[in-house]
Formats: C-alpha cells, sequence, structure tokens
C-alpha cells in the first residue's frame, strides 16, 4: 500500500465545515508537506464544486457562490452497499462511519491528493446533501463539469489486487483482472472516462495502475471508446 491507514488514523480529525482561509496543517504523511493551492477556479464560464474535503485535515469546506474554487482532486469509484459515507455521516464523523470502507477509500484518496499537492477533493458521496434536493439537483446537472475541471481524477478499481515488487509488476494476470473491473460497467463510467484530462487508476489498496493515457489501448478495447479520445487533449467539453 502507498500509505500507512493506522499513521493516517493516528490523528483525530474533525469533519465540521470549515472556513478556506484557515491556517495551513500538515499533511497525513509528515515528510510530504502540501503546497498552497496554485490556482482557484475564478473563471465565471468554469463550473467547479461548492463544497470539497481538505486533504490535510479531512474537512469539509464550503465556499459561497462567487469565491473562487481552489485546483481540486476528484474520485471515481463503485459504491459498495452500506459501506459508503453520507454528508451527514461524514459530518458526525463518529467511530462507526470512520470504520467504514467507504471512509477509509475517502482518507485514501486525501493521502493521495496530498501527496500530489492537492489540497482539496470532490467525493459524490459526502459533497452532495441528500436531504437536500437543491444541493442533489445542482451537482448532478454540473458532475461532468466537475470531472473535467478537476486537476485529476483518480478512479479507485475495489475489485482489482496488483501485485508488484522494487515498483514493478509481477503479475502478467492484472490486465485481465483490470479489463474485467466492475468498475468499467458503471453508468457514470463514460463520462468520468471522458471528461478528465487526466485518470490515475489505482488497485483496491491503492497501489497505482496507470493512467488513461497510458492504458489507453485496454481501456479502448473494453469500452469501444476510440483511444484518441482518451488523450488529455481530447477532453469532451459539453
Amino acid at each position: 500500500m502507498r500509505f500507512s491507514i493506522g499513521k493516517f488514523f493516528s490523528r483525530k480529525y474533525s469533519s465540521r465545515p470549515e472556513n478556506v482561509s484557515q491556517p495551513e496543517k500538515a499533511c497525513p504523511q509528515p515528510e510530504k508537506a502540501c503546497s498552497q493551492p496554485e490556482k482557484a477556479c475564478s473563471q465565471p464560464e468554469k463550473t467547479c464544486p461548492r463544497r470539497l474535503i481538505d486533504t490535510r485535515t479531512l474537512n469539509l469546506v464550503d465556499l459561497n457562490e462567487g469565491d473562487p474554487v481552489p485546483p481540486y482532486a476528484i474520485l471515481s469509484h463503485r459504491w459498495i452497499q452500506g459501506q459508503e459515507i453520507s454528508y451527514q455521516e461524514f459530518l458526525d464523523g463518529d467511530e462507526e462511519t470512520r470504520s467504514k470502507s467507504g471512509y477509509l477509500k475517502i482518507a485514501a484518496a486525501c493521502v493521495t491528493a496530498c501527496e500530489d499537492k492537492i489540497n482539496f477533493i470532490w467525493v459524490d458521496t459526502c459533497c452532495i446533501d441528500k436531504g437536500s434536493h437543491e444541493d442533489v439537483v445542482r451537482n448532478i446537472r454540473s458532475m461532468y463539469a466537475y470531472y473535467r475541471n478537476a486537476r485529476v481524477c483518480y478512479a479507485h478499481l475495489a475489485d482489482m489486487k496488483l501485485l508488484v515488487t522494487d515498483g514493478m509488476k509481477i503479475d502478467e494476470m492484472w490486465r485481465k483482472r483490470f479489463l474485467h473491473s466492475e468498475w468499467f460497467k458503471r453508468g457514470w463510467t463514460l463520462q468520468e472516462l471522458l471528461a478528465p484530462k487526466k485518470v490515475v487508476f489505482f488497485d483496491q489498496s491503492w497501489v497505482p495502475v496507470g493512467t488513461k493515457q497510458s492504458l489507453k489501448e485496454m481501456i479502448s478495447y473494453v469500452t469501444n471508446i476510440p483511444s484518441a479520445r482518451l488523450e488529455p487533449a481530447a477532453s469532451v467539453r459539453l
């Protein structure tokens, strides 16, 4: 694994919404400090999320209309029944919530983003208040733009295990497991492949598998998307 869950949860996190301007805190992995956001998503034609997770603290951050949105990562994943974390559960952050695989997935995505020097991430399960019809409608309508405007999309394949040693893939069956991942059978897969300029795939333990560019021939085979459409410059704008 790329990170230690034990080390990550040795600190106590609060999930209450906070102001973006709060003092910066260290990354969960102390040897890698997060950078300050580079440039906000302030262009009026860009549609960006209004609620994000701070990858350094695991706090939810609510932005006001008109506030610039900092660079953010975005998560693409399969929902596991009974394990995903809702907005309210993430706010409460009790022990039962933090023991669910859905919470550990969010925590791992935050560590990965922090390693990439990205201070914020959007995750559909907990960044949308399902109790608010207005919030659900606004986010569903804007989701393609969220993926397109993200700095990077992390695609987590919960049903794939990659065997590696010294950074090298040592199991030739990984290609078959990649092609047969349930991730490719979801209704959201098409937009989450085509919208982002950069998609990085991870196995169940957050070991990197490759990018949509490096894996484009296999992705094209399983999805029938022309491989040329998987290049960064081919990101589709709706």
